[in-house]
């Protein structure tokens, strides 16, 4: 009960109270205790990061770009700036530079440039893919005389020095003969959504800052080599995302992969951070790199396929990097390291107060975890590392050790999972001095410490890394407590905890044949269409007491690995779960739109990256007409009354997908992944000019076309599908004049009556909620949507607020609507739910 409480706790408090309150949380549970359990390094609470690190403040907007720019003119959309420090000399505090679509060829340097805490300066593309800064590097490696520029180790092809509170984001940088961010001798800087690609050197490098947040980007292929004036291959001093003497970090949610060194890399009296929840892959030396810092939390990251080893036969066992892997000589790699030394003349020997928390670290090779004093070994001196904790980790299948605990003192090693290391699980002349307690070995040789377990932990998939327990699994409730929260009677071993809700409380899974609750009665729901395929996402979902989930169905997605999430495992674990009133189980809605194509789709199989100028790629279809209108890239709407894409959406015929694609029909997938209905977004699609004028143009009437659409669609599904539900989202003034809507639809669905914000991917961004809508804009939305209700629709809110929660909930239940008040990425469940059962 008291840890039910503590949760929900957590989520309604603000971010910046979260720790505050787990802490609380954890004091007071431990109160209650009488046994002994031993002694262990006292943790270190991290200040929370506050939310305004990251906001945009609500200052002017101006413009760079290439067509028609003028550094002496206004800045604006049709006559943007053409330099960075023509821009400058204009923004102030809250200004934002929004950067047009382009390719940009010259280096970018942005110094000294002053936001504040409240309204930093924020840069930002038009688009992510569509704003591209590129090298011109030709290929890999390449030559200091065969780019533009000049260049070293930390020169980057975008570079921020001396700045304060500033945004830098929604931007590609490629092709970079060295570094493709360098962020210097800053204060509170943030970059989110960048894509770096291809360079020579680092990809991104964060020096002597205080205050930097690092989120969300794509790091890639990286540290690819450069060559001298002599023509000599030479490999840059920083990784692939490295932060140097850097006080007060936060490093979340990056994808850093295929790289000819390590990852992450925080180093050279790096002070005071976090790094989270970041996809580590492909690195041929270390994962995750921790060199000489104080106070440092690495937790919740998920480190793949990193490390090799040249055995000096003249094979490069590095399979992503053939080239230059033999310029390392007899080294090998891991997942994790931790280390001493390594830094020249900068070392100071001295690494404490390491927290390394719930980590996956599978199909290294070399070790999972490795203590390194390279003072020691190479004849300079002897260095410290002290007073590092190891808890509730996974090591699986590395080819030397899971752990080697070398050269360091006061660790602590509890609640680990260490499974299939070929050499050993767990080694190393430190072994016997270091608290070592209630870890898992499986197969059991080397078994050591306080109450070991020495069984299979019954992992769900791990191959596919999937380490989440089975319901039979000897590591539930067989851990020690070390302060972290857990459910049960004891935590688990390992880095997940079986049926535990970050934001709301838990919920008793009921048997599979819990009744459906009738769509009239449903009272909470809850609304995610991204990042379903994260670690727990599901669970969260399935263990909060919502009546009904919108969600995306994840596999349909082509653009990455989400084609191979299980969607129709997750909807059966959220259909076997329960809603409010713990009698019935969860609706489960799946999220479609069916008024543009999306290029990520399973469907997409012609070309991409069509702008809207100039005339449509040849390979396109004849329904494609244009652009998403509100800036989503990859968007495009169509002509829905066109038979081809009734095929994609509802018949499955003609649809032209590889045979490897073993789709039929959006509706028949959602059918077969046994959602119980559809979920339609843009409806108002009929109301686009393009595509209004289109129709017009063809003797057609939008609206009505639309309105056959949507009864073709469910006629069709419930044929397939007795009782199949059909829920508009927006358009509500479809049914203007047009009472025949009613029939063919099951409930509406509004985004954003009195809070709105900008479409964005970023669960931080400040431009995704707290817009307040006009008056005007409120009453309009209000005045179309009250025929629905009138006739015996429910109607659900959509209200994108994060500091005006409590008014978005108590505006939408007076009016009549279900509410549910969450941010525009919707890629989690809401910080700020309802007052639920």
């Amino acid at each position: 009960m008291f840890l039910t409480m503590c949760k929900r706790l957590v989520s309604v408090f603000s971010i910046s109270s979260v720790l505050l309150a787990l802490t609380m949380c954890q004091i007071d549970e431990a109160a209650s205790r009488t046994a002994v359990t031993p002694a262990l390094p006292p943790s270190i609470t991290l200040p929370a990061t506050s939310e305004l690190e990251i906001w945009q403040g609500s200052g002017q907007t101006f413009y760079l770009g290439q067509a028609a720019c003028d550094d002496n003119g206004p800045g604006s959309a049709s006559q943007p700036f053409c330099t960075f420090a023509a821009a400058g000399a204009a923004l102030q505090p809250g200004d934002t530079l929004i950067v047009q679509n382009g390719v940009y060829l010259e280096q970018v340097v942005v110094d000294g440039w002053q936001g504040t805490a409240v309204n930093p300066i924020t840069i930002r593309g038009q688009s992510r893919d569509g704003v591209i800064f590129d090298g011109g590097c030709p290929g890999f490696p390449c030559g200091v005389n065969d780019v533009p520029g000049s260049w070293d180790d930390e020169t980057g092809m975008i570079n921020v020095r001396s700045g304060t509170h500033l945004v830098l984001r929604d931007l590609t940088v490629q092709n970079i003969i060295a570094v493709g961010v360098t962020l210097s001798a800053g204060q509170n800087i943030t970059m989110t959504n960048v894509t770096v690609k291809g360079t020579g050197h680092a990809g991104t490098l964060v020096l002597y800052t205080q205050g930097a947040t690092i989120a969300a980007n794509d790091i890639g292929f990286v540290q690819q080599g450069w060559r001298d004036e002599n023509n000599n291959v030479q490999i840059g001093a920083h990784e692939s995302l490295s932060l140097v003497g850097v006080d007060g970090f936060t490093v979340r949610d990056n994808h850093v992969h295929d790289s000819l060194k390590e990852g992450i890399d925080i180093k050279e009296s790096a002070t005071n951070g976090q790094a989270t929840n970041n996809l580590v892959e492909r690195t041929c030396l270390v994962g995750i790199y921790i060199n000489e810092v104080e106070n440092v939390t690495v937790q919740d990251n998920r480190v793949r396929a990193a490390g090799y080893f040249w055995d000096g036969s003249g094979e490069d066992l590095c399979p992503n990097q053939p080239t230059f892997g033999s310029l390392y000589g007899n080294y090998y790699g891991g997942g994790i390291q931790v280390a001493v030394g390594d830094l020249g003349d900068l070392s100071t020997g001295w690494l404490s107060d390491l927290r390394l928390y719930r980590n996956m670290i599978w199909d290294s090779v070399g070790n999972g975890l490795e203590f390194w004093d390279e003072l020691e070994e190479s004849g300079t001196g002897d260095g410290t590392m002290t007073n590092i904790q190891v808890y509730n980790n996974v090591f699986y299948n590395t080819t030397f050790a899971g752990i080697r605990l070398e050269d360091a003192q006061n660790v602590s090693v509890a609640n680990n999972i260490l499974m299939l290391n070929e050499e050993a699980h767990l080694t190393g002349d430190m072994v016997g001095s270091s608290m070592l307690s209630h870890n898992l070995f499986f197969p059991a040789e080397g078994a050591a410490g306080i109450q070991p377990v020495t069984a299979d932990p019954h992992f769900i998939d791990p191959t596919e890394g999937d380490f989440y327990l089975q319901p039979d699994s000897p590591a539930i409730d067989a851990g020690l407590d070390v302060g972290l929260l857990f459910a049960g009677s004891a935590p688990d071993i390992g880095a997940y905890e079986v049926d535990t809700a970050v934001y709301l409380p838990l919920v008793t899974t009921p048997p599979a044949a819990s009744p459906t609750l009738p769509l009239t009665e449903v009272r909470y729901w809850a609304y995610q269409i991204q990042d379903i395929s994260a670690a727990g996402a599901v669970d969260a979902l399935a263990s909060s007491p919502y009546d009904m989930l919108v969600i995306e169905p994840t596999r349909t997605d082509w653009s990455s690995d989400d084609r191979y999430f299980a969607t129709k495992t997750a909807v059966t674990q959220l259909k076997n779960s329960l809603a409010a009133d713990g009698l019935h189980r969860k609706l489960v809605i799946a999220y479609i739109d069916i008024g543009e194509a999306e290029d990520w789709r399973w469907y997409w199989d012609w070309s991409t990256g069509w702008d809207c100028t100039g005339p449509k790629p040849a390979d396109w279809p004849n329904y494609i007409l244009t652009c998403d209108p509100d800036g989503w890239s990859g968007n495009y709407p169509v002509a829905y009354w066109d038979a081809a894409w009734r095929d994609i959406i509802i018949y499955g015929q003609n649809t032209g997908t590889h045979p490897d694609r073993d789709y039929v029909s959006v509706i028949d997938e959602a059918i077969n992944d046994g959602f119980d209905g559809i979920y339609l977004d843009w409806v108002e699609g009929y109301e686009n000019e393009v595509v209004a004028q289109t129709a017009q143009a063809l003797g057609l009437d939008p609206a009505l076309e639309m309105i056959a659409f949507i009864q073709e669609m469910r006629t069709y599904a419930q044929a397939r599908q007795p009782g199949f539900l059909i829920i508009q989202q927006n358009a509500a003034a479809l049914a203007d004049g047009r009472p025949q809507l009613f029939n063919v639809i099951d409930a509406i669905a509004q985004e954003g009556i009195w809070f709105d914000g900008d479409a964005t991917d970023d669960w931080y961004d400040p431009n995704g909620y707290d817009w307040v809508n006009d008056p005007d804009l409120t009453d309009y939305y209000l005045f179309h949507l009250e025929p629905y209700l009138n006739a015996g629709l429910p109607g659900f809110a959509c209200e994108y607020a994060l500091n005006y929660a409590p008014t978005a909930y108590a505006n939408a239940l007076a009016a009549g609507y279900i509410p549910y008040v969450t941010r525009r990425s919707l890629s989690q469940l809401t910080t700020t739910p309802p007052a639920l059962p």
